[in-house]
């Protein structure tokens, strides 16, 4: 909450500021009002620290540093279980988080248990969902993997 107010007023002072037309200030004016009114859950677009390309791309980093250390209980974490990745890695729909843990494991164990992913290449956020983004990383030669931005984070999906 004092962030938001803090960001308000940086966003009030702005408006202040005289070389500014009147039309620009009151799309700014409007724009506030709406964030306001309707807060950050309005559109469930990523936003602030988990601001699309670099709040993506830091998710990715951390995902890669675990899967390089073979952490495979800590990278189950980055994943989201929606149907097609519950379905890709074989656990079934009402399987709960604990009984997901040693089938997603598996999954990471099969992929990077002999050769760990290597340095991040390049974050690509989908223009059309921008709920999606597409992680290009080193894993021999070039490999990729998707991350969808839910409940306000960046999580790993199987398409």
């Amino acid at each position: 909450m004092a962030e938001e107010l803090q960001e308000t007023s940086v966003r009030f002072q702005h408006l202040r500021r005289p070389q500014h037309s009147a039309h620009r200030v009151a799309h700014q004016a409007l724009a506030l009002v709406v964030a306001v009114l309707f807060g950050e859950a309005c559109d469930g677009l990523p936003r602030k620290e988990a601001q699309a390309r670099e709040g993506a791309q830091s998710r990715a980093e951390e995902l890669l540093v675990t899967l390089r250390k073979a952490n495979w209980s800590m990278a189950a974490r980055f994943v989201y279980l929606d149907g097609n990745t519950r379905a890709r890695m074989g656990i079934p729909g009402d399987a709960a988080t604990e009984e997901a843990v040693p089938k997603i494991e598996t999954w990471f164990r099969a992929i990077y248990g002999t050769v760990r992913p290597g340095s991040l290449h390049s974050v690509m956020i989908d223009p059309s969902e921008p709920t999606r983004a597409r992680v290009s990383y080193r894993h021999e030669d070039l490999d990729a993997f998707t991350l969808r931005f839910v409940n306000g984070d960046w999580f790993y999906v199987v398409e």
